[in-house]
């Protein structure tokens, strides 16, 4: 990687606070101006933004050129790397106390990481600190994952990724002290791995307040890549399901996924799905910490059936959501 040393003229050397760190790959000018003015104009200051640019074309350099910010810290792949060698590249540039995650398409809000380290010095014990964020291009929508860090833990192991990677401040001795940095194995879901890796070494937390605009538009990763996205997520969830609580998950990849992309379920796969569903209740119960209520898991169970018999439809016209695991284990039982 090249570092530009224009930005270094004259700077302060001591350490920064916080390192915020940015990939970036051919985005919109709009859209790079105001990420980039978001980190500048933080009411807190005390931080490097390492820009890393990851083969883009001219125009993108020039764009992020044109700010003289003594505070930036440039970084160009000459090819396109990915965004998960770029990460890691940019890690290893950092010095800060802590690590902010930004996207090249989003919106910071003006105290997000005034706010985000008052939470952290706070709480010694937290290891990456998410937010809450609005997502908007498309509407308007404020999406509020867990806060709680046991409801969040369980969510993460059974339910879905609930830290929003643009919005993470992350502490970096943690990620030091266990030699973390992001999987290239772990393709589209990076930032899930990684959180799921860190589960039983610190506690993971989100700000119940809206602290990043998170751009909606067709070339989201979450859009252009969804399938896989999908794929590595439950293959991940599956994985560490079994490293944590011993879970039975061998040959559940396929049958999950199926369920996730709504395909039809093989009778054969029916009792392995049925049974992993109703492991996720009981497994709340015993924390007390139920992330699904009792009707979403027989929903479930329900989904689970109809996609392997749809003629069992109008069973479920008829009964109530709490019979329907009386439906599933009697059919579990004539397989």
């Amino acid at each position: 990687f090249i570092v530009d040393a224009r930005f270094n003229i004259g700077y302060d050397f001591r350490m920064p606070v916080i390192s915020v760190i940015m990939p970036v790959y051919n985005t919109k000018e709009k859209f790079l101006r105001e990420a980039v003015e978001s980190i500048l104009n933080q009411t807190f200051t005390d931080f490097e933004f390492i820009i890393i640019n990851d083969g883009s074309d001219s125009i993108t350099e020039d764009i992020i050129l044109s700010y003289k910010d003594l505070r930036i810290k440039y970084l160009k792949n000459e090819q396109n790397l990915g965004i998960v060698q770029s990460l890691n590249k940019a890690l290893k540039s950092a010095s800060g106390k802590y690590i902010a995650r930004m996207d090249a398409d989003d919106i910071s809000m003006p105290d997000r990481l005034e706010k985000q380290y008052e939470f952290m010095e706070n709480h010694p014990q937290c290891g990456v600190c998410g937010t809450y964020m609005t997502a908007f291009g498309k509407g308007n929508e404020l999406l509020s994952p867990p806060s709680e860090p046991e409801i969040l833990k369980l969510t993460l192991l059974f339910k879905n990724n609930c830290i929003a990677h643009p919005t993470v401040l992350i502490r970096r001795k943690v990620l030091e002290e266990y030699s973390f940095q992001y999987n290239e194995e772990d393709t589209y879901a990076e930032d899930y791995g990684l959180w799921l890796r860190l589960l039983d070494k610190v506690k993971l937390y989100n700000i119940r307040e809206s602290l990043l605009n998170y751009r909606v538009h067709d070339s989201n990763i979450s859009k252009v890549y969804r399938k896989p996205q999908q794929r590595m997520a439950c293959h991940l969830m599956l994985k560490f399901q079994h490293e944590y609580f011993g879970l039975r998950t061998e040959n559940l990849e396929v049958p999950l996924y199926k369920m996730i992309c709504n395909q039809k379920l093989a009778s054969s796969e029916l009792s392995q799905v049925l049974d992993y569903y109703l492991n996720w209740f009981r497994i709340g119960e015993l924390f007390e910490k139920n992330i699904y209520t009792k009707n979403q898991v027989l929903g479930l169970c329900k989904k689970a059936i109809l996609n392997t018999k749809p003629d069992l439809k109008f069973l479920f016209v008829i009964l109530k959501p709490q019979l329907i695991t009386k439906v599933a284990l009697r059919y579990l039982n004539l397989l």
